[in-house]
This record gives C-alpha cells, structure tokens and sequence, in this order.
C-alpha cells in the first residue's frame, strides 16, 4: 500500500468524521428547535402523519371560535328577546285594563295608543337586532337553509367539525321571527279560512247576515266557487282585496256604503281604503258577467248574479229570492269575501285541493274594543309562548355550543400531545446522541492529525 499516494488511512478517518459531525449536526439542529422532525428526509413516515395533526388542531381551534361567535350571536339575539318580553308583558296588562267595563271609549283609545306604541316598538326591535349585519329576528334565520353558493340564505350553519357532516361537523341555526306577525298579534285575529267553515261541496249552511267579513279566501286557491240563497232579504256577496280593491259583488249605493267596512278588523291590511273602480258590474240584480282579463292579477274571475225567477232554485222557492253564484278560478292574493245586508242567509262552496292559509297583514291588532282587548288577552298569552320558544331554542343551540367547544378542546389536546410525540426532541437522548457524536468528533479529528503525520516517517529512511 503506498501511504505517500492515497493516504488511505486520513481517506478513511475524513470519511468517518463527516458521519460524526453530520450525526453532531443532526442533535444541535434538535436540541435548538426542539423538533425531531425539522424536515421531511428527519422521518418520512411520520411527516405525513404530522402535518395532518397539526392541520387538525388548527381546523379544531378556528371551530372552537367559530362556537363562540355563534354563542355571541345567541346571546344578542337573548338580550333583544328579553326586551320583547318585557313589553308583551306590558301590552298584556294594558289588554287586561281595557278589557274592563269600567273605561270609556276614549279611555281604551287612550290606553290602545301605549299598546300600538309597544307594538311598534316589537316591532322596530325585532327588525333592528342584527350581530355582524346579520337579522336576527325579523325572519331572515327562519327560513330553510341554502347555504350553498353566492345566493346562500336562511338558517345559519355553523361550523365546528373537521369535515362536512351535518351528524359531526356542523348545525343548522334558525330563529324564529318576533316580530308582532311572527307573534300572532296582527290582523286578521285571524278572520277564519273560507274552508275553516264550510266543506267544499257540501250542503248549504244557515248564517245570520249583516255586513260581515265572512271568511279569507286566500291566495293559492283554485276554481273557488261560492254559491248563497238571501232567503228573500237580498243579502248579496262582496269580495275586496286585503288592500281595499272591490273586485267582485255590487256598485255601492250610496258611494261610501262600503268604506266603513274597509278595517284592520275586517282582514285589511293598514291604510287599506274602498277601491271600486275596477269593478265590473250593476247595481240591482240581473246578469252580472264579471271578467276582468288583461293585466288584472285574476285569470277568468267571475261572478254571476242571477234573480230567483230567472233561475230556479231548491231553496224555499220564493219568486223573490236572490241567487247569486261566485267562481273565482285562480286567486293570485288573499280575498275577504263579505256578505251584506240582513236577516238569514244560506252559503256553500265548493274548490279544487286544498287552500292554502291566508296571509297575515302588517297590522298590529288593536284594544279599542272591551271585546278586542279580552282577545287580545289570549294572543298575547300565546305571543309570549311563541317568543319563549325563540328563546328556548336559542338556549338549546348556547349550550350545545358550549358543549362543542369543551369537546373540541379536549380532542385538541389530545392531537397536540399525540402531535408532540411524533414531533418534538427526546431532549435527553438527544442529548446523549450530541455528547457522543461530540466525542467522536473529538477523537476523529485528533486520529485524523496522527494520520496526516504517518508519512512525514518516510523521511527517516532517507536520512
């Protein structure tokens, strides 16, 4: 072996002390993070495994704040319920004070005007509460839940979890509507359905007549068909819209006959007023076509009006008797359907399906009336049983999501301990690594100069 050349043996101590001094590298770049795993070549296993923990603590830890805020909005949302409460309270005591007969009309006027004022103010809170421009009780969180796209709405969905289950990962949170109309506590109170008192197609029933809001004939509904005997009063149908469009029945005479019925009370809405002037037909009986076409929201609406001796009818038989015969074939808004006059009437009615529920009006209902206001008593009763079931079911999601974020830490934790073992430097076997490397390094650098020293002894042979 020629040790001038190759110097084999400094060859082979060089080569072991890169090994030591990458082995000493590796311990001090551990021991100075405190990471066992500083780069994906430290251990390719388990990399994988823990940047996947660490993604998971960071998704469990924005949910926990995520439970938070939904909590912080609960909680507005609880405040302005409160606030409600208080003055459903204070609306129920003024109903029980004008539901007396010791106050005068103008005294339950008078107390009718504090009501209205809580109402509105219900009203204005219900709409007004909002947590990071959010509504909160005005009806926007009540609706079925699209929150999928740019055009997302309804309920809430609140995200805690790690993927997109609906059974792990998040909950759906609606909230009722507070306003009065949400409460129950506005007109109509409620005037009854058209089918809430007559079975389509059946016999003919016996009412006693008067100018009378007889029944809602709501939107919805199809090839509705009303038929009344007056037995021989001439009691005569009238159908308005909830704003005060006469749309079906006879020209009032004297013009302002009808104007009186056009209240909150009757089914209209606020500011409603008489409108006849759309109105196709003649005072007096006599064939009454009503066909209205065009740009008018009903399609083939009709009305026939026909004398008892023009056609006969099994009703008591009287020439006199006045028939009329109502067909309204496809209703686009909410009809009060009124019978006029006095005495007895006979109506029936038939339709096809079902009829959908009226609509409510934005009109707050009223205690002007002793009558009104003990009614009154009962709505608000069943408002503040509405209004604590919002908060109910608010305190049902505040305590679910305390829940959550107790169970979301917990497995946090877990992660991170389990993130830990994976990740961070067994400080003392690090530690006894480094001081062995370290001593090796020192032994190979002091082997390395006897090496580099070994050929200066060819010298000797030459001297």
């Amino acid at each position: 072996m020629s040790v001038l050349n190759t110097k084999m043996l400094s060859t082979l101590i060089a080569r072991n002390m890169t090994r030591t001094y990458n082995r000493l590298g590796v311990s001090t770049d551990r021991i100075s993070s405190g990471m066992r795993i500083n780069s994906a070549a430290d251990d390719t296993s388990y990399i994988t495994v823990r940047e996947l923990l660490r993604s998971d603590v960071s998704v469990l830890h924005q949910g926990m704040r995520n439970a938070n805020d939904a909590i912080s909005l609960v909680q507005t949302a609880e405040a302005a319920l409160q606030v409600i409460d208080e003055k459903l309270i204070r609306m129920r005591e003024l109903a029980e004070q004008a539901a007396t007969g010791t106050y005068s009309s103008t005294q339950r006027l008078i107390i009718n005007n504090e009501f209205q004022a809580m109402a509105s103010e219900v009203n204005r809170i219900a709409n007004a509460t909002d947590f990071n421009g959010i509504k909160l009780l005005d009806g926007t969180l009540s609706a079925l839940t699209n929150s999928i796209g740019a055009d997302a709405f309804g309920q809430l969905r609140i995200h805690y979890g790690l993927g997109n289950s609906a059974n792990e990962d998040y909950i759906n949170l609606g909230v009722g509507v507070a306003t009065t109309k949400g409460l129950g506590l506005n007109y109509p109170t409620p005037r009854p359905l058209l089918s809430d008192i007559l079975t389509s197609g059946a016999p003919e029933q016996t009412f006693t007549s008067g100018n009378i809001s007889f029944a809602i004939i709501s939107a919805g509904s199809k090839d509705v068909r009303v038929h009344i005997d007056d037995l021989g009063i001439d009691d005569t149908i009238q159908v308005f819209t909830t704003s005060g469009r006469h749309v079906a029945g006879t020209v009032p005479n004297p013009a302002n006959a009808f104007d009186s019925l056009i209240t909150a009370q009757n089914g209209f809405n606020a500011g409603a007023a008489y409108d006849g002037s759309g109105l196709n037909g003649i005072p007096g009986g006599g064939d009454l076509p009503f066909n209205v076409g065009g740009a008018d929201p009903y399609t083939g609406l009709n009305q026939f009006n026909y004398n008892g001796t023009d056609v006969q009818y099994s009703g008591n038989g009287n020439p006199g008797d006045q028939n009329e015969y109502l067909r309204l074939d496809d209703v686009k808004e909410d009809l009060v359907l009124f019978v006029v006059g006095g005495g007895q009437f006979q109506i029936g009615a038939s339709w096809t399906g079902e009829m959908p529920p009226a609509q409510v009006s934005d009109t707050p209902i009223s205690i002007e009336t002793e009558e009104n206001a003990a009614n009154a008593l009962e709505k608000i009763q069943d408002a503040i049983k509405i209004k604590d079931n919002i908060r109910t079911g608010l305190a049902a999601i505040q305590n679910r999501m305390e829940v959550t974020i107790d169970q979301n830490t917990r497995v946090r934790d877990e992660f991170q301990i389990s993130e830990s073992a994976i990740s961070d430097t067994d400080v003392p076997a690090t530690m006894t690594r480094f001081a062995t490397s370290q001593i090796g390094a020192q032994i190979a650098t002091a082997m390395l100069a006897q090496a580099n020293v070994l050929p200066q002894r060819a010298l000797e042979l030459l001297r």
